[in-house]
């Protein structure tokens, strides 16, 4: 129910009117998607993803196979020499200038995990769909995770209540390519870092009119537009807000304080 909960803050609360929603499959077709589609007018980069020295897939050790370049309006068709079969991959692309790609837009055609089967069927990637600020956001356009710091923290009139939470005010959190986040902040000390909050992108709304969107993950959401909730907003892809719903419906049950993230460090897709 906790994501019902969400969806309806995001929708109600912060008057997100035009949410698209957004919808991550996990299947595990067989056969290689190896003709690529460009309908956009700009240049786009197809990424092919695996982990090193295993037949499946680990999210934590995803790698960088191969990168294609498929021109705009071009068709770019690869062979089957580069991929081992029955190897899992994954597919990730995104337009030059990172505002296209299917970091979030995860259908079908163009993004689930396949594995590489040559004598299987070529099936056609469309590189396409709606414009949208997460990858720049989240993977600083071309990274593989980013890494971020609470420096701030503010009540619901915009005011900083920072040097008021002791201990209690710091959150390391970390995003990657796959939708996973961390927050060290809810570990315990003794504990390795362990994936506590997971995003499959079906509560992700974008507002291109007032370039405002949210990402919801488990109790958690993060969104660089607060407003009308409270008066305040990133402009910068380098800082998001952080805060944490708790059981019920509507913005009384936002746990304050909002907390102000920003961007440390950004590990490279290599």
């Amino acid at each position: 129910m906790r994501s019902r909960f969400i969806l309806l803050f995001a929708c109600a609360a912060m008057s997100l009117p035009a949410c698209r929603q957004h919808n991550t499959p996990m299947l595990m077709p067989k056969g290689s998607p190896n003709l690529f589609q460009n309908g956009l007018q700009q240049t786009a980069y197809v990424n092919i993803l695996h982990t090193p020295g295993q037949s499946s897939l680990n999210f934590n050790k995803i790698a960088l196979l191969r990168q294609i370049t498929v021109p705009a309006g071009a068709t770019v068709h690869i062979g089957d020499s580069l991929m081992e079969t029955d190897k899992a991959y994954l597919l990730d692309w995104h337009s030059a200038d990172y505002t296209y790609s299917n970091y979030v837009m995860r259908l079908p055609q163009n993004y689930q995990p396949f594995r590489h089967y040559p004598l299987e069927a070529d099936s056609t990637v469309l590189l396409g769909g709606d414009p949208d600020l997460y990858r720049l956001y989240c993977l600083n356009g071309n990274g593989k995770a980013t890494h971020w710091q609470s420096v701030n923290a503010y009540n619901a009139a915009g005011v900083s209540v920072w040097d008021t939470l002791m201990s209690k005010k710091y959150h390391s959190v970390y995003m990657d390519i796959v939708g996973q986040f961390y927050d060290t902040a809810r570990l315990y000390p003794d504990q390795l870092p362990a994936l506590l909050l997971k995003s499959d992108f079906t509560n992700t709304h974008f507002r291109p009119e007032k370039g405002s969107f949210t990402i919801s993950a488990g109790d958690y959401i993060l969104t660089n537009d607060l407003r009308p909730q409270a008066p305040l907003y990133s402009g910068s892809s380098d800082s998001l807000y952080l805060m944490r719903m708790k059981p019920g419906i509507g913005s009384a049950n936002v746990e304050l304080p909002y907390f102000l993230l920003v961007k440390t460090q950004t590990v490279p897709l290599k």
